[in-house]
């Protein structure tokens, strides 16, 4: 199994500061090894990382400690459970209540903040999820911003694209991937943000410039147990971690979310939303007018079926414009993008 992304170059922090950050002190002189890295896979380990030992539903992650050390892990984050085998395998330990909750924290410390040197948009919902990051991608661009993708489909970084594992990345792969953005010259990116994610803890520590919601509907019900616990993990997303928050008009179920600076959209036509959509026409290429703040009407599109890609489309637009990109400019990256790679592409006839 290759090694996850890492970023070439990384400024060590030692353990004593990461102790110092999460309140607690690893039982070590000094400031304790240099970390120069954070995994929770075993397989993953290199030289100078912290292993993150978690709690699982089968397996504590603390099995794997002596893996970890002899990969050349100089030290470990875990939970009380895990302390005994850390000590056991010679590692110091970061011992914490919830060590899944900081894993995100830390990683982002060990990687240098790169979410505070990045516009990031996150998109949540049902449904949605990666048309709509699609859609956004290809406006940023438009925006003339050097952009990265992560979810279901790919990762793409700049010019490097790697295949996805999951639709959000595992917290201490996640900041290393942002640390890789950074690196390669991205300057926005978009995401998917799962509700496992959310649940997980996985995107702890991102500081993200929008949130969005595309949609609320009942799926997922093999990891939470019923909906409400499901919205509520996607709920959590809009806590104030986003500079602007995005909510779709249109679904009631997210209609209690809205606070005053919430930025709505309605696809519906609802003109007390900050933007609406008006004169909707065509099939496969549809074609509307996108009203929005201060009176503004633009002339939109999206090259996707059904009123649920406008509705895509408009929360896309919203959040380009919330970046700072013109309205119009956003409007036309988005009528440009095809779609999503694989799913209903056009064939050549």
């Amino acid at each position: 199994m290759p090694l996850s992304l890492r970023p070439a170059t990384c400024v060590p922090v030692p353990l004593g500061t990461l102790g110092d950050l999460l309140g607690v002190r690893p039982a070590v002189p000094g400031p304790g090894p240099d970390v120069t890295g954070v995994t929770l896979a075993g397989d993953d380990v290199r030289p100078g990382d912290l292993f993150a030992a978690l709690p699982g539903s089968r397996r504590h992650g603390a099995e794997f400690i002596g893996q970890a050390a002899a990969a050349g892990a100089v030290a470990v984050l875990t939970d009380a459970a895990g302390a005994p085998l850390a000590a056991q395998a010679g590692l110091p330990a970061l011992v914490v209540d919830d060590p899944r909750a900081v894993a995100g924290i830390v990683a982002d410390r060990v990687y240098g903040a790169p979410s505070r040197d990045l516009t990031i948009i996150g998109i949540t919902g049902t449904a949605g999820k990666t048309s709509t990051a699609y859609l956004v991608e290809a406006g940023l661009r438009a925006g003339g911003h050097v952009t990265g993708i992560l979810g279901t489909v790919e990762t793409r970084l700049g010019d490097l694209a790697v295949s996805s594992k999951r639709t959000t990345p595992e917290a201490p792969e996640l900041h290393a991937l942002l640390a890789v953005a950074r690196e390669r010259g991205v300057t926005a990116l978009v995401m998917e943000v799962s509700s496992h994610a959310l649940a997980l803890g996985r995107v702890a520590g991102v500081r993200f410039t929008v949130a969005g919601w595309t949609n609320f509907g009942m799926d997922h019900l093999d990891f939470h147990a019923d909906s409400e616990e499901y919205f509520a993990a996607k709920a959590s997303f809009f806590d104030g971690r986003a500079a602007t928050e995005i909510l779709n008009l249109d679904d009631p179920a997210l209609t209690n979310l809205i606070k005053p600076a919430t930025v709505t959209y309605s696809a519906l036509g609802d003109k007390s939303a900050s933007w609406s959509a008006g004169d909707v026409s065509g099939g496969y290429d549809q074609r509307f007018t996108a009203y929005g703040p201060q009176g503004a009407a633009v002339a939109a599109g999206v090259a996707l079926a059904g009123r649920h890609n406008v509705a895509n489309a408009l929360l896309a637009l919203a959040a380009l414009t919330a970046v700072g990109i013109d309205p119009q400019v956003a409007a036309d990256g988005v009528a440009a993008s095809p779609g999503v790679p694989g799913r209903l592409e056009r064939v050549p006839t």
